[in-house]
């Protein structure tokens, strides 16, 4: 698991860093699997992961319980966010470039 994390965030990276400027990629960790997902920044998207464990963000993002950016939410800045327990549902989520939210 902790390999498969490594290989992700690696690949996060470039991902982030060759669609820089209207996409990022946010990464996600599972019991199951750890998984990047590219997001367009400036615009709500809807992701639909169940008991996240880890999220990694390279731009200030919100992470929503709601579809279509509603319900509660939570403001990440850039980097890896743990939780010792699942977070039940993430929905969806919201990215601005560095800036923007602060």
């Amino acid at each position: 698991m902790y390999g498969l994390k490594n290989l992700s965030l690696s690949l996060l990276f470039l991902s982030s860093v060759a669609l820089a400027g209207k996409t990022t990629t946010i990464g996600f960790e599972t019991k199951e699997e750890s998984r990047g997902e590219t997001v367009p920044l400036d615009e709500c998207t809807d992701v639909f992961k169940e008991d996240v464990y880890t999220v990694f963000t390279s731009q200030f993002c919100r992470v929503f319980v709601g579809p279509q950016c509603t319900g509660k939410q939570t403001r990440l800045n850039p980097g890896e966010h743990n939780s010792k327990w699942p977070i039940p549902f993430i929905n969806s989520v919201y990215c601005e470039p560095a800036g923007l939210l602060a």
